[in-house]
């Protein structure tokens, strides 16, 4: 599933592809109950519409109730961007099944969750974490650079991959897969990380190790951050 809630500048939103997947429901049927009560949805603010490339097995499931003669091809759907008011107004829409009543909790907690963050991120502590993490980040892209010229010497075809394997480690480590919501704990737990793997590439190159055992020794060590970030 998308992520339940998305943060759009200081405003926080799901869309009716999110609803429709959590509730069960196609996303035909919940758009349509948004498009017959357009009036009531409005009055909470304006409605956006906006593009989502979906693959076909998703759309077999939600998009529509007849998946006969669905392409194999990547599917465009017009989904419904909501704020709070008017996805709380949607799900009380809903027939109230256990699913839905499962979906409503995480949909509000999620609400909860963005709303604390934003608040956060307006303090001077988040935003100094924020900086030291850019100053982190762009030593660990040199390490990593430094790295990807070691790696092709190796024999490395892919050594430009080497970017995100390092950043998927690095986000697992502090517990979050956006940095632009990721908690003031997260961003620090998150630093270290990122040093943790500049430094450790630096030494992998220095003791002349295949580029392959500099990941997993990257990997070893971060091993003990997991779950600190949460």
């Amino acid at each position: 599933m998308d992520n339940l809630v998305i943060l759009k500048g200081n405003d926080v939103f799901t869309n009716s592809w999110v609803i429709a997947e959590g509730t069960g429901n196609s996303h035909r049927a919940i758009k349509s109950i948004v498009d017959k009560y357009s009036d009531d949805f409005k009055e909470f603010g304006k409605l956006s519409y906006h593009s989502k490339w979906f693959e076909n097995e998703k759309q077999k499931k939600i998009f529509s109730d007849n998946s006969k003669g669905v392409s194999r091809e990547k599917t465009k759907i017009e989904v419904i961007l909501l704020n709070e008011p008017q996805a709380t107004l949607l799900i009380t829409y809903l027939r109230n099944t256990e699913q839905v009543r499962r979906f409503k909790k995480n949909l509000v907690f999620e609400f909860y969750r963005m709303r604390d963050f934003i608040r956060e991120k307006q303090t001077p502590a988040w935003q100094e974490s924020r900086q030291t993490g850019i100053t982190t980040r762009k030593k660990e892209t040199d390490a990593i650079k430094r790295l990807c010229e070691y790696a092709t010497a190796q024999g490395s075809k892919h050594p430009e991959r080497l970017y995100t394997a390092y950043t998927k480690l690095a986000n697992k480590a502090a517990g979050i897969t956006n940095r632009t919501t990721a908690t003031n704990l997260q961003l620090s737990v998150l630093t270290v990380a990122e040093s943790i793997i500049a430094q450790t590439i630096d030494a992998g190159i220095e003791e002349n190790k295949p580029y392959k055992e500099i990941y997993q020794d990257c990997k070893r060590k971060l091993a003990v951050l997991q779950g600190v970030g949460k």
